[in-house]
């Protein structure tokens, strides 16, 4: 439960974290209905390396569940292979890009790992 939790693809692959969040709830493990946050460090930590490491050393709390602290962290990943990812950075808000033609891949916001929304004013 609380220490270190380690997290590692094969050689040539790399973290993409899908969902993480610290819960509570009557178990040590997801059910619905049980208490949850966002893990950001998770994202920040992990995405895009081969490995990371990821601290759950210090109890968090739910100010909305009467205060009550986190008893697991749940992280689900995939691990994709490097080749795979490819680093074109284009701002699709101003057009710098009109299609994307891409079979697979992974979109990330201006703001990654922050969840702060954005709206693109000039799309058409």
């Amino acid at each position: 439960l609380f220490g270190t939790n380690n997290f590692q693809c094969q050689t040539n692959y790399i973290l993409v974290i899908l969902r993480a969040f610290y819960g509570r709830g009557s178990r040590c493990d997801y059910s619905p209905g049980d208490c949850t946050s966002e893990a950001d460090n998770v994202y920040r930590l992990c995405s895009g390396k081969q490995k990371c490491s990821v601290p759950f050393l210090n109890p968090v709390t739910f100010p909305e569940c009467n205060r009550v602290t986190a008893n697991y962290l749940f992280v689900e990943y995939q691990c994709l292979p490097t080749p795979t990812i490819v680093s074109n950075t284009a701002d699709l808000c101003i057009g710098q890009i009109s299609d994307f033609n891409g079979t697979s891949g992974i979109l990330q916001s201006t703001s990654y790992p922050s969840y702060t929304q954005t709206q693109c004013t000039n799309v058409t």
